[in-house]
């Protein structure tokens, strides 16, 4: 099967060499089923994603990336808001991960998001505003996706 999405000049840690056979949609719910972690989190992860795609199209969500981005993402920002928060271990286990896999990613993102883990009131309301418009200017950035040369 083609991969035309999958980075293989420069992959980054999120993207697999497969993608997983579950669909964004039952994945997201599994992981708020399993985790329970605010809706708020998942919100906030959304921003994540964002600012990493406009920093650079390596990070532009893909069918290799996606999962891993959002288990990622989730998690920090359930850590970065929450009393309460799941360790690596059982994130890793709801996510479909190793332990030592999700500890990768969630150094990886941390860095990559120069470890600017608030996300502001305006932020959200974006967010809030485009899931409800899937056409929306705030996901241009996430249909950068590089093709091979």
């Amino acid at each position: 099967s083609s991969n035309a999405d999958l980075r293989i000049d420069h992959p980054t840690r999120f993207d697999g060499v497969e993608a997983p056979a579950m669909s964004v949609t039952d994945y997201l719910a599994r992981l708020r089923r399993y985790t329970r972690c605010d809706i708020n989190s998942f919100l906030v992860a959304i921003t994540y994603i964002n600012r990493l795609c406009n920093r650079s199209v390596a990070f532009c969500p893909t069918c290799h990336n996606i999962h891993r981005l959002l288990v990622s993402a989730i998690h920090i920002a359930s850590k970065a808001m929450d009393d309460a928060f799941h360790t690596n271990r059982v994130m890793a286990q709801c996510g479909g991960l190793t332990t030592e896999e999700m500890c990768l990613l969630e150094s990886e993102l941390c860095v990559e998001l120069d470890w600017r883990l608030q996300s502001s009131a305006a932020e959200l309301y974006r967010v809030k505003a485009a899931i409800r418009e899937p056409h929306a200017s705030y996901w241009d950035s996430w249909r950068s996706v590089p093709t091979e040369a």
